[in-house]
């Protein structure tokens, strides 16, 4: 149930993303001559919100001459738009969506990108007493205990944030059945948003509630909001990114731009790439860590000669 609820939740997001899309970049399918040197990324709200995007693809576009249209959505909500044709390249960050999306035949290559972590945020006063805990299951724990004086913000929109949130909830041992009617009036200390993750802290932060955040957008919003970064939490909080190129081979009348998106690729993994990614501060804080090298030495040999690394 919470399966199908989730799919769709999925499709009408992605539904309200192709007509935004069509309607903004519908010159891109009639104009060949201006679309020759662009490729589509469907990508996280988080590489977006953050800020890291334009401050990388200020140096692709001088290196390599090619734009980048970026399609911010959630992580499952980009993993469709690539379904439909829409997208020649994702970055997202929730492996089991990934790894359905590559077994389905619609992406491969993939390639280990960057890492954050996940983070808390909530109130100054900290009714749920979160503040400098690390443990996953105390953390939750105490937020739930504390639902009659506190709220709880979702994204509920199937990105990477979303599903690792209720991931989190259940490690916990704490259950949100949060597409059942009963259950959702029984609890409105947990609302959803529906939206992104900026959307979703400002939402947060006019209600004096906690939610789940990377801490990339955090750090790039934090201070036109009234919120506290209160939890760390542990290593299950890490938050690895995958760049997956779009299958050409499953489209008959759509011109996905392989080369263009493997080269787009191969700029992110280059030294230069991940020397940006690790450059890119905010408030005197690294919020990004390159982490292709980390993976390298675990690559299959065909990625290698396909990457020609």
């Amino acid at each position: 149930m919470v399966k199908r609820n989730l799919n769709i939740k999925i499709a009408i997001i992605v539904l309200i993303s192709i007509i935004l899309f069509l309607a903004l970049l519908g010159p891109y399918f009639f104009s060949n001559s201006e679309s020759i040197n662009r490729i589509r990324l469907a990508t996280t709200t988080s590489t977006d919100n953050s800020g890291l995007l334009e401050f990388l693809h200020k140096e692709v576009t001088k290196d390599l001459n090619i734009k980048i249209d970026v399609i911010a959505v959630g992580t499952g909500a980009a993993l469709q738009q690539a379904r439909s044709g829409l997208a020649d390249i994702v970055i997202v960050h929730a492996r089991s969506l990934e790894n359905q999306f590559i077994s389905e035949g619609y992406g491969f290559h993939r390639i280990d990108l960057m890492f954050n972590d996940f983070v808390i945020v909530g109130p100054s006063n900290d009714p749920a007493n979160i503040w400098g805990l690390n443990n996953n299951t105390e953390i939750f724990k105490r937020i739930y205990e504390s639902n009659n004086s506190i709220k709880f913000i979702s994204r509920g929109d199937a990105s990477g944030t979303h599903i690792k949130e209720l991931e989190l909830w259940r490690l916990a041992g704490l259950f949100i059945d949060e597409n059942d009617i009963d259950w959702a009036l029984d609890n409105q200390w947990y609302l959803e948003t529906g939206s992104g993750m900026g959307e979703t802290l400002t939402v947060a932060s006019e209600l004096n509630a906690y939610t789940l955040t990377d801490r990339g957008t955090w750090s790039f919003m934090k201070e036109g909001l009234s919120l506290n970064l209160l939890a760390n939490g542990s290593e299950l909080w890490h938050n690895p990114y995958g760049a997956i190129l779009v299958n050409p081979d499953k489209f008959n009348s759509v011109n996905i731009k392989l080369n263009l998106a493997k080269n787009y690729v191969k700029w992110l993994i280059s030294t230069k790439g991940q020397n940006l990614i690790n450059s890119y501060f905010i408030s005197g804080k690294q919020v990004f860590f390159a982490d292709f090298l980390n993976h390298l030495d675990k690559m299959p040999e065909n990625e290698i000669d396909f990457w020609e690394i």
